[in-house]
């Protein structure tokens, strides 16, 4: 699943923007979320992160970017 499949309204803004995943995405995966969340979230995201592999960082991002959606629009 990707974010154009599960969100095109929130692509379609982006577009509009100017705004592509790399602005976004790449801090959160390079710093495995320590400056987007709370504590403890991130406690949970790394430790998902050693229990599954990277695909829990990718699904962490999709959450994220559904739970701020009205915020964004």
């Amino acid at each position: 699943i990707s974010l154009f499949q599960t969100n095109i309204s929130v692509i379609d803004h982006f577009e509009s923007l100017g705004v592509t995943s790399r602005d976004y995405a790449l801090n959160w995966f390079e710093r495995l979320f320590v400056s987007s969340l709370p504590f403890h979230s991130v406690l949970y995201i790394f430790d998902a992160f050693l229990n599954e592999g990277s695909k829990i960082l990718y699904r962490a991002a999709l959450a994220i970017l559904e739970e701020i959606k009205p915020r964004l629009m």
